[in-house]
């Protein structure tokens, strides 16, 4: 059974925004690279370089990293009308700056009082897509917003 799959089901839509649950979902992976680079000749098995390393000599990206970019992907679609869903479209507000900052999000996100709304799915869109909004264009294909999304979050992770 693929591993992956069930480990990306729904990402656009739930991901966990405690540090625990993400080290655990992560440890998977973790776990996976260890296997498969088992074979290599490491001068001490017992010291391994660290996970990071390892990952980039498999070209694998984080689970967050990918949890994130299917997140502002999700976002950039409903911008895009490429998922047709309204009323999601509605929860989704994208300000104009009256001015030009460095980074001036695109998507607003509302302060919320409990740790339960502050981290729901509609809000993590958001800040995941305000992420990447500084390359963000509606004129792009998927294809091309993903590459440019996946910089981005490389450089930010």
């Amino acid at each position: 059974m693929p591993v992956r799959s069930p480990l990306e089901y729904c990402s656009a839509v739930w991901t966990p925004h405690y540090n625990n649950a993400v080290y655990r979902l992560e440890s998977i992976q973790r776990r996976f690279v260890r296997y498969a680079l088992r074979s290599l000749p490491w001068r001490n098995p017992q010291q391994l370089p660290p996970y990071e390393d390892r990952c980039q000599l498999m070209h694998l990206d984080s689970l967050q990293l990918r949890r994130d970019l299917a997140r502002a992907l999700t976002a950039s679609d409903v911008l895009t009308d490429r998922i047709d869903c309204p009323s999601l479209r509605e929860k989704i507000n994208v300000t104009t700056p009256a001015r030009q900052l460095r980074h001036t999000p695109i998507v607003q996100i509302p302060f919320r009082r409990t740790n339960y709304s502050a981290n729901g799915a509609v809000v993590g869109l958001k800040r995941a897509f305000n992420k990447v909004s500084t390359v963000f264009d509606v004129s792009l294909s998927r294809d091309v917003l993903k590459s440019k999304f996946l910089s981005v979050l490389r450089r930010l992770y």
